[in-house]
């Protein structure tokens, strides 16, 4: 008998024969038929709805040698092999696929979604500012988030004032002027720090603001408070030395200081 070690090799085309015993008796079959059992016998298996990590595959090692292998290692292989891939050089795209384990299943994921989720959870955050510190003087140099088209950009408080200011100035300068102010217009302004509107009407009682007291004619005025006058020294054309509630007018001091000289040369 040859061994089998001493037989030729020759690949198998199917159609060799293998001897086997059947319940004792010695017989022969094809390898075909060989494969065809073997193959049949597999597709007859439960399917595996979730395999384990301790679960055992076979597989050709090689292509030559029919190995067992885990399922955990048979994963961490699968694993290893796309992280060792080169990083990409282009930019991600919406058609881009990504690996993710949706709860203990492992799917894919376009791009597009990923960006979807991403920009609603980070909407969502920026939007809810209810837990941060209130800011009741900003400074210049405080910085805010703005958006110039779809690309997110920072802006000092300065300059959103600045903004603020010159778009105002350029809206004013734009209006048409008032032929006639009504007293009812109403003005923007600022008091102690406030604020506030002001009409036409208001501004006028503020400036022709009433004086209180009375007065008589021949006169001078005097103010005996903020707002109000009241009568003083009488205003008189003679002159009248021993008076102290008289102020004489320019003319009644000429004509004292005339007589004053004349007595004085009539003296002489």
């Amino acid at each position: 008998m040859v061994k089998v070690s001493e037989m030729p090799a020759d690949a198998v085309g199917g159609a060799e024969l293998v001897m086997l015993s059947d319940t004792g008796t010695s017989k022969q079959v094809t390898v075909d038929v060989l494969v065809a059992y073997v193959v049949d016998e597999i597709e007859g298996l439960d399917v595996l709805a979730a395999p384990a990590a301790g679960d055992s595959f076979m597989m050709l090692e090689g292509g030559t040698k029919l190995e067992s292998s885990t399922y955990a290692t048979i994963e961490n292989a699968i694993a290893n092999t796309m992280y060792a891939e080169a990083e990409m050089a282009s930019a991600i795209v919406d058609a881009d696929v990504f690996l993710i384990k949706n709860g203990g299943t492992k799917e894919t994921c376009l791009a597009s979604r990923i960006a979807t989720y991403c920009l609603a959870q980070n909407t969502a955050t920026i939007r809810d500012i209810s837990g941060t510190a209130a800011n009741s003087t900003p400074a210049n140099a405080d910085m805010f988030l703005t958006v110039v088209g779809t690309i997110a950009k920072k802006t000092t408080w300065l300059e959103v004032k600045n903004g603020v200011l010159g778009g105002l100035s350029t809206y004013l300068t734009a209006l048409s002027a008032v032929t006639v102010p009504a007293l009812t217009d109403v003005l923007y302004c600022t008091q102690t720090g406030t604020a506030k509107k002001i009409t036409v009407q208001q501004i006028l009682n503020v400036i022709n603001y009433p004086i209180n007291g009375s007065g008589a004619a021949g006169y001078l005025a005097d103010w005996s408070d903020s707002d109000t006058l009241q009568n003083t020294y009488a205003v008189v054309t003679t002159f009248a030395a021993s008076s102290n509630t008289e102020i004489a007018t320019g003319k009644a001091v000429r004509d004292e200081m005339s007589t004053i000289i004349n007595d004085a040369t009539a003296m002489a």
